[in-house]
């Protein structure tokens, strides 16, 4: 599993004890050293940790990763980095490969707020845009993937039990 936006690995800790073998990522150094120092003996062996901007190209192979997971990180940037992320994802899923995904939702109540910068796309606070998807939207990234859940019926209970998130796997 590549996991994009790994943080401090509450997702990569699930994925570890369910038997994958995970490569978390995130842009920020001192969550990624949380993630290993929270990871135990065991966990360790089936981890690999790696500091990755997603504004740039991904340094992997194409093809080398049967599972992308990103759970509310694609929502940073601007039109055509967020396609680029997702040509990314593209480049290194193999045939047959699955992504999911968590992302925030045009029903958001911070939607709208903040200063535009693009369609769906806000400055809440400076220098920290986020994005906001339909699934309407979300199907334009995503269209070269075979859809199995495409929805807004997400929910994340680590932020205050939000709901209404844009789901796609």
């Amino acid at each position: 599993v590549l996991e994009l936006g790994a943080g401090t690995g509450q997702d990569t800790h699930f994925l570890i004890d369910h038997g994958f073998q995970v490569t978390a990522t995130d842009f920020s150094k001192p969550a990624l050293d949380l993630n290993w120092e929270t990871a135990n003996t065991k966990t360790r062996k089936r981890l690999q940790i790696q500091q990755l901007d997603l504004e740039k190209p991904f340094p992997y192979n194409d093809q080398s990763f049967n599972v992308i997971y990103a759970h509310l990180v694609v929502h940073y940037f601007n039109k055509q980095i967020t396609q680029q992320i997702f040509d990314e994802i593209s480049r290194v899923l193999r045939p047959g490969g699955i992504v999911a995904l968590l992302v925030n939702s045009i029903d958001d109540s911070e939607y709208g707020r903040g200063r535009k910068i693009e369609e769906d796309f806000f400055e809440l606070r400076p220098e920290r845009p986020k994005r906001y998807f339909s699934v309407n939207s979300l199907r334009t990234f995503t269209g070269r993937f075979e859809a199995l859940v495409l929805d807004n019926k997400g929910a994340d209970p680590r932020r205050d039990h939000k709901t209404g998130l844009i789901r796609f796997i």
